[in-house]
């Protein structure tokens, strides 16, 4: 969208707007200085799917079979479907969605607000085939509504020797933030993408992302899950992205993990990682994967990983199983400090 700050002078600004499945957008440009209202849209904007709209796509691994998931949002609890395409195919394939959703009492309520929560949608997840290679159209929604193409391209598989970089990193968060229940605000100065995001799209050479811990810092501003997921969709429909929490996505105090060295409080907002496995759909809150010559452990630095601990066995076993002709190297990964 695009529109004019009359009162400000001969500027001109253009906003990525988000569906977050509400029934319209009230576009106003607030002075920081004042907090008055020095522009209002002149009508209310709508999305043309609205709530049927499926979006914030992204790809991540079968942690067992290495076969590519594709996961999205919508307002729309219908039956969900990829529809696939490899290099050479003449037709779509197609491969049908599961769907799950929550809800606040879901969440650790305790340490959460009811005024930040917002219906958070329903979360679609397909599995392609495993035997798919290279570069694969890729596009997602209900019987009558689709997203766009995408191109992913299949992970490397273990073993291959394939020369590729993958992207591991921390603490993103997203570029406009929350302001009460039904605005959000886009601080000035702040009108271009992330540069991680940036880079991502440039670097040619990537093949996986593997975000470790701290993805949108929403803690318990449910529309920020929708701002990051929109906001990533570009690359995160490009190539794998991997995903473990951090103490923004887990830590809570009617449970987890409090140890009396530690500052594990109310991180998450009340979240206590519930939206966070809806959306990324990872087999547990700690688990592995390979991807061409390296091994991958994604820790959980918000769970007990003390020695003699559940965490502190199965890593253990991980290691000792790792097959070093397969995967010669190993990458351990956690969001705090764990020595």
């Amino acid at each position: 969208m695009r529109f004019k700050p009359h009162l400000i002078g001969a500027s001109e600004h253009t906003l990525s707007l988000t569906n977050i499945r509400s029934s319209f957008y009230d576009i106003r440009y607030i002075s920081g200085a004042t907090g008055d209202c020095l522009c209002r849209a002149e009508e209310r904007v709508t999305f043309r799917m609205r709530h049927l709209e499926p979006t914030q796509g992204h790809v991540s691994m079968n942690t067992v079979s290495g076969a590519l998931k594709v996961h999205w949002v919508s307002g729309d609890p219908s039956p969900g479907i990829v529809e696939y395409k490899a290099a050479g195919d003449s037709e779509w394939s197609v491969r049908h969605a599961s769907v799950t959703t929550y809800d606040y009492e879901d969440m650790c309520n305790r340490d959460g607000d009811p005024k930040t929560y917002y219906d958070p949608g329903f979360f679609y997840t397909a599995d392609l085939p495993a035997s798919l290679e290279g570069e694969i159209r890729v596009r997602f929604g209900g019987i009558h509504h689709r997203s766009e193409i995408f191109t992913v391209t299949a992970p490397v598989p273990p073993s291959s020797d394939e020369p590729h970089s993958v992207a591991l990193f921390g603490d993103m968060g997203v570029q406009g933030y929350y302001r009460g229940p039904d605005a959000v605000d886009v601080p000035s100065g702040r009108w271009d993408t992330y540069w991680v995001v940036d880079h991502m799209r440039s670097n040619t050479r990537l093949r996986m992302a593997v975000h470790i811990g701290d993805v949108s810092y929403a803690m318990g501003y449910a529309r920020i899950w929708d701002l990051f997921g929109t906001a990533l969709e570009g690359v995160a429909m490009r190539m794998p992205y991997m995903v473990s929490i951090g103490n923004h996505e887990f830590d809570h105090t009617s449970g987890g993990w409090h140890p009396c060295w530690g500052n594990f409080g109310s991180d998450s907002g009340g979240e206590c990682g519930v939206p966070t496995r809806h959306r990324y759909q990872f087999p547990y809150w700690y688990y592995s994967f390979s991807f061409g010559l390296v091994h991958y452990v994604m820790l959980s630095s918000e769970h007990d990983w003390t020695e003699g601990s559940e965490q502190w066995e199965w890593l253990d076993e991980q290691l000792a199983s790792v097959d070093r002709l397969v995967t010669p190297w190993v990458v351990v990964t956690a969001h705090r400090p764990m020595l």
